[in-house]
């Protein structure tokens, strides 16, 4: 093989080329692109120069990165005025909960809602009862009433007249619990309401009444409470009007029903068990309130259990109310009317019946000498044509509380004189004493007048009037509301006052 020859004779080498590739070889690293915050994001592609920016965030996709940028989320408000900086929906966080005022539910955190909350953005007030503008918890007279709180029974309600109905729409329901003794108890329920119209109901599909039926209770504030006990045989709501009226001033009324002697259940044969049971009704049915008012539901906070009730009776409800309030059975009478039958007790209305009583009671209790049942939750004691179920007799003077007893002038039921001897045996405690004149016993239940008619010439429709604003403006009175002292007893020409 020959040689091969190369000629680089023709090539033209250019100098200056030459000495640009000599002196740029080495210095080739000198010539990438600078990091000048030193993030390890070249300077040509960082999107925040002289800050580290690592991630580089840009939450507003506005080429300037998170770090150095003074509106991260371009909603025009600078970060440091901005609670919530890379949101462009929100600004702001009232509460601190971290969700934006403008999707926050409650951005006061008080825990009630916006749509609720007169102060949406103040978390220490939500409520301006009488809208002047200043919240509830600063307001020292929340209802406009110039009554100041701390004086005012009802603080969010404006003061209204006695001597008329209340402000307040009136609900009503019935309900059954349990009774610890094993039997279903009912009971009848009148409260304030907020609704404005329904159904108005009607007792037990038989009687019409004037409140709202199964209406949802007004608890914005704690309501003072009576229990009803019905005569025998009769019914809860046998004086419904009156709590009625009662609920119409913001009262909590509560009637069951007394097994075994109520009108679709009398018993006779039961009388004795009937009699010992019926102060127990009404203990368990205050118990039973109170439980309601603790727990979450419809009754939550609508009374306060410390402050116990007032009791009212007609009738055989008087003899319950004394009890409740104090009156004591003596055995001893008892055993009396057990060997004497004939002696004016209990056991002319169903014989044996005081045998039988003393039976039940010391089957279950440690005293063999004394049926007390008080209650000493009870704070007042309304009597409308009190019958002492042949079984009160001195013990009645063990009454302990402040009575009003009203009473007819010819009671078909109840004798006077046994309403006399009543009152004396009641002694100081009697605050008020009235007498309706050409009235009977039903005058006050008026529903005994549509099943027996009523006696006397006295219109049912001034009794219950006469009623309901006496038996007001005695518990008021007893309650210190404000103004109830500036009432007298109304006395109409058909009232005997007899104290």
């Amino acid at each position: 093989m020959g040689t091969i020859k190369l000629d680089f004779s023709a090539i033209k080498i250019n100098p200056y080329l030459v000495l640009l590739i000599l002196i740029s070889a080495p210095l080739s690293g000198c010539f990438e692109s600078p990091d000048v915050d030193s993030d390890g994001i070249s300077d040509n592609t960082d999107n925040c120069i002289n800050i580290a920016n690592p991630s580089q965030n840009d939450t507003d996709f506005d080429g300037v990165g998170n770090e150095c940028d003074v509106d991260d989320d371009g909603d025009l408000t600078l970060d440091v005025d901005d609670e919530l900086p890379l949101n462009p929906n929100e600004t702001s966080d009232l509460d601190g909960d971290g969700k934006g005022d403008n999707s926050d539910s409650d951005r006061d955190g008080d825990g009630v809602g916006n749509g609720k909350d007169a102060f949406p953005n103040d978390s220490t007030e939500w409520l301006d009862t009488d809208g002047d503008g200043i919240g509830n918890n600063a307001d020292n007279d929340d209802d406009n009433d110039g009554l100041l709180d701390i004086n005012d029974h009802f603080d969010l309600t404006p003061y209204s007249s006695l001597s008329s109905p209340g402000p307040f729409n009136i609900g009503s329901m019935e309900l059954t619990f349990n009774s610890p003794r094993g039997h279903e108890i009912t009971v009848q329920l009148w409260y304030p309401t907020s609704d404005e119209s329904g159904e108005v109901v009607i007792y037990d599909r038989a009687w019409l009444g004037e409140a709202i039926e199964d209406a949802t209770p007004d608890c914005s504030e704690p309501r003072p409470v009576t229990i009803y006990s019905h005569g025998f045989p009769s019914i809860r709501w046998a004086s419904a009007y009156l709590s009625e009226h009662l609920a119409s001033h913001g009262f909590f009324s509560i009637a069951p029903d007394h097994r075994y002697s109520t009108l679709l259940d009398v018993q006779i044969d039961n009388f004795a068990e009937m009699m010992l049971a019926r102060p127990i009704d009404i203990s368990e049915s205050f118990d039973w309130l109170s439980m309601e008012s603790q727990v979450n539901g419809m009754f939550q906070n609508c009374i306060d259990p410390d402050s116990g009730f007032a009791i009212m009776g007609q009738s055989t409800g008087g003899f319950t109310s004394m009890m409740i309030s104090g009156a004591e059975i003596l055995l001893s009478d008892l055993q009396n009317d057990c060997d004497n039958p004939d002696s004016g007790g209990i056991d002319e209305i169903n014989p044996g019946s005081s045998c039988e009583m003393i039976e039940i009671w010391q089957s279950s209790n440690s005293n063999p000498d004394v049926i007390n049942m008080q209650d000493d939750r009870s704070w007042a004691t309304v009597l409308l044509a009190p019958w002492n179920g042949s079984l009160l007799r001195s013990g009645i003077s063990k009454v302990d509380s402040d009575i009003f007893l009203l009473a007819s002038d010819i009671d078909e039921t109840v004798p006077l004189s046994e309403i006399n001897q009543t009152r004396i045996l009641l002694g100081d405690n009697v605050i008020h004493s009235s007498l309706l004149i050409d009235a009977g016993h039903y005058h006050y239940a008026p529903i005994g007048c549509a099943v027996r008619t009523c006696v006397g010439n006295l219109s049912i429709g001034d009794a219950t009037n006469f009623t309901n604003e006496s038996v007001l403006l005695f518990l008021t009175q007893l309650l210190n509301w404000p103004g109830a002292e500036d009432y007298s007893m109304p006395e109409p020409s058909y009232v005997e006052w007899r104290n």
